[in-house]
């Protein structure tokens, strides 16, 4: 059987980000996220030798689990700015390395993950740093956990499961909606914790399964319960993945590269990823010829459309990142930053400008943007009112 491996981009990156010391390049880049990520990209290539390799990614959109539950990950810290900068540069590399990418508004990685490894007469190799995923785990597909860093990997198959775990793949959804999960803010049953929760799941086998025998449960248990059946409801359903949404991948489109070329051995030498400068890994022939004059583009923020246009006049090539109120674009050796904000003393752009702006950019014919996911953005330029004209170039992607 073929194999398919599915990556938590945004999960791999975070972890690896707080196990990779901070480094930066020269001229002051960090990296070091980008780097823990590509060397277990690169590991997993070599031990899994997979036909098949996409990488899932959340976007800022609300999901419908935000939209179920206000509270719904309410309690997260913000990205640190360090590891936020990492973000997009690692989605450029994985686009030059030739590896499909799939994101879509609405949507966590989890469930385009849970997806996608039902979807196709595939072998599946989930890769993640989110617990959430030991449910996916079934006889074609296997979770590795990062339990320290991005190098120190728990296996979960149907084979071991009940003996790491105490449990069944399919409990872990009850498990949480009876305890929670603190880190995004499930609510659970107040005062019921883990060690509680498995024994009633050993007992009774599911929710339903104690809720149905509610009156053989007696004491501080059985009262808090029966007080908290709603929360321990809508719990289930915040943390279950949903494996049937709407996702229109072709297999055939997402082929695990084999020898990188020399487009990606070029930004491995301006990463400064000298380690992974080996000849084995790249196509024969391939050179990283590295203009030292060439430097990361310098940032410029704007505070009214007349700056951005003066800046824009001439150019109708760029490359661009548009998430919600903030719209990242690349051109003339620089990265131009437009930021919609009612504070006046910012240096931003009110709403109306904000508006010109994108209309400049995405409502031109004769321009060409490249973007990922361009139809998150064209979705969200209609909520602007925005159309779109613009020649569209898709990083490579899948949604």
């Amino acid at each position: 059987m073929d194999k398919l491996v599915l990556i938590d981009g945004n999960s791999l990156l975070n972890r690896a980000f707080y196990a990779t010391p901070v480094f930066t390049t020269r001229d002051g880049r960090p990296t070091n996220a980008i780097f823990g990520f590509t060397k277990l990209l690169i590991k997993i290539l070599g031990d899994v030798k997979p036909q098949y390799l996409i990488v899932a990614f959340d976007l800022k959109a609300p999901t419908f689990r935000h939209k179920m539950y206000d509270g719904y990950k309410a309690t997260r810290k913000p990205m640190p700015e360090e590891l936020a900068a990492q973000v997009e540069p690692l989605k450029a590399l994985l686009s030059e390395m030739g590896i499909a990418m799939c994101a879509k508004e609405g949507l966590e990685a989890d469930d385009i993950i849970g997806t996608l490894s039902a979807k196709f007469d595939v072998h599946s190799y989930i890769y993640t740093g989110d617990r959430d995923s030991y449910q996916l785990v079934d006889e074609r597909t296997d979770v590795y956990f990062t339990k320290r860093g991005v190098s120190e990997l728990l296996k979960l198959s149907v084979s071991n499961f009940r003996e790491e775990l105490g449990i069944e793949p399919g409990q872990i959804v009850d498990l949480k909606a009876l305890m929670g999960d603190k880190s995004d803010n499930i609510p659970g049953v107040a005062g019921i914790g883990e060690k509680t929760a498995l024994s009633l799941l050993v007992r009774y086998g599911s929710l339903d399964g104690i809720y149905e025998h509610l009156g053989e449960i007696s004491g501080a248990t059985g009262a808090k319960l029966a007080a908290g059946k709603d929360l321990a409801y809508l719990s289930y359903k915040l943390a279950a993945i949903d494996r049937n949404c709407d996702i229109d991948v072709v297999l055939k489109d997402c082929r695990a590269p084999g020898k990188f070329s020399a487009g990606v051995k070029r930004m491995f030498a301006e990463f400064e990823f000298r380690s992974l400068l080996k000849d084995d890994l790249f196509e024969e022939g391939a050179e990283a010829v590295i203009d030292d004059s060439v430097r990361y583009p310098k940032k410029i923020t704007y505070g009214s459309y007349a700056e951005f246009e003066r800046a824009a006049n001439g150019h109708n090539i760029f490359s661009a990142v548009l998430e919600d109120a903030c719209l990242h674009l690349y051109f003339g050796d620089a990265e131009h930053v437009l930021i919609l904000s009612d504070d006046l003393l910012a240096e931003n752009l009110c709403h109306d400008d904000f508006i010109k702006a994108l209309a400049l950019v995405f409502g031109t014919p004769e321009n060409t943007v490249t973007m990922f996911d361009c139809k998150t953005v064209m979705h969200t330029l209609e909520a602007y009112g925005v159309k779109f004209l613009c020649r569209a170039s898709d990083r490579k992607s899948v949604v």
